[in-house]
C-alpha cells in the first residue's frame, strides 16, 4: 500500500491514458467500464478511475451506506454552505472535514483507492459487497496492528461508526 500511495501522490500510477503515451499496445479505456460495457470509449484517467467512474462511485456509495458514514457540513448559515460535491471531494481527496484534516480520514479513503487499484490491475469487476469485505478485512488488520490509528478512528466524528461495523 505504501508504494501505491507514493505513486498516487506523485501522479505516476500506470493509468491507461498515461501509459498509452509510451506503450501503444495498452488500452486507454477504463478497465471497469470496458469490462461492463466493452464498446465504451471512456478514457481511464486518474479522476475517472478513482472518483467519477460510475462503477467506482457505486462501490464508494455502497461502502459509505454500509458503514453508516454521515457526511455533513456544520455551518448554520445555508448561504455559506458549499456544494455537497465539494464537501465530499475535500473529504475524499484530502481528509478535510469541518475545516480540519484528519489522518484517519485520509487513511480510510486511501485504503478504498488502493483496493480499487488492486481490482483494476487484476482486471476484476467485483461485486460491491466484495469491495466492502476486502475493505473491512484490510482495515481490521491495520487497526489491530496499530492502537494509535484505532484511537484516531474512535475520536473521528466522521468515521467512529466504522469501528462498530468491524465489531
Amino acid at each position: 500500500m505504501r508504494e501505491f500511495i507514493f505513486k498516487e501522490r506523485n501522479n505516476i500510477l500506470g493509468i491507461g491514458a498515461r501509459v498509452i503515451h509510451f506503450d501503444e499496445t495498452v488500452d486507454e479505456r477504463c478497465t471497469f467500464c470496458r469490462i461492463l460495457y466493452p464498446p465504451t470509449e471512456t478514457r481511464e484517467e486518474f479522476i475517472h478511475l478513482f472518483r467519477t467512474c460510475p462503477i467506482v462511485r457505486m462501490y464508494l456509495q455502497y461502502l459509505i451506506r454500509r458503514l453508516r458514514i454521515n457526511i455533513t457540513y456544520a455551518d448554520p448559515d445555508p448561504e455559506l454552505v458549499p456544494d455537497p460535491g465539494e464537501i465530499f471531494n475535500e473529504i475524499y481527496w484530502y481528509g478535510t472535514h469541518l475545516n480540519k484534516t484528519d489522518a484517519s480520514t485520509v487513511l480510510f479513503f486511501e485504503l478504498f483507492r488502493f483496493i480499487i487499484w488492486k481490482f483494476k490491475t487484476r482486471r476484476i469487476l467485483p461485486r460491491p459487497h466484495e469491495v466492502h469485505d476486502v475493505f473491512l478485512n484490510m482495515l481490521d488488520v491495520i487497526l489491530s496492528c496499530n492502537k494509535k490509528i484505532k484511537n484516531a478512528f474512535t475520536k473521528n466524528v466522521l468515521l467512529s461508526q466504522v469501528l462498530q461495523a468491524l465489531g
